[in-house]
């Protein structure tokens, strides 16, 4: 009787450690995902309505895939990094998403590679969505990872250029 008695006052007191823990991890990925955020507007110098934008999308992407908002956040910084601004960042990111979740990458993968597939080929962002295409097209025709295949690109951009070879003949 008294342990169930004992039993009884610490169930209370281990869920609310548990939600508090739940709250910790929360408000910690909210604080991840704002540095994340901040960097992205101090970098290109955004206004707060646009980066409340990103916040939107990473939100509403979050939803549909096996990212979360911290994550997405993660990629715009790289997009960020590479100077797309917010604007362009909004249209490539749901492109570098799809080639992260199709390439199994992490979002910092997979927005270097876009980008740096973008830059290497003088493309501008908008053809994020052919280039994610093409990578995923690529991987599976060849048996090859999407990984593996970012890495190819990496040197093989460099030849295309040379020879005057576009995306699509180099990939």
């Amino acid at each position: 009787g008294t342990l169930w008695m004992t039993y009884g006052a610490i169930l209370p007191l281990l869920t609310g450690a548990a939600l508090g823990s739940a709250f910790v991890g929360a408000a910690k990925a909210g604080s991840e995902m704002a540095y994340q955020l901040q960097f992205v507007k101090s970098l290109g110098d955004e206004s707060s309505e646009a980066i409340g934008k990103l916040n939107e999308q990473a939100n509403a992407l979050a939803t549909r895939g096996a990212f979360g908002p911290t994550q997405i956040a993660s990629g715009y910084r790289i997009l960020a990094q590479a100077g797309l601004d917010a604007t362009e960042s909004l249209k490539a990111m749901p492109n570098v998403l799809n080639l992260a979740t199709v390439g199994e990458l992490d979002m910092e993968a997979a927005g270097l590679a876009v980008v740096g597939t973008l830059n290497a080929f003088k493309l501008g962002f908008e053809q994020s969505a052919h280039v994610t295409d093409l990578f995923a097209k690529a991987a599976a025709a060849s048996q090859a990872s999407v990984q593996d295949l970012t890495q190819s690109m990496r040197y093989g951009s460099t030849v295309g250029t040379q020879y005057k070879q576009n995306v699509d003949e180099t990939m």
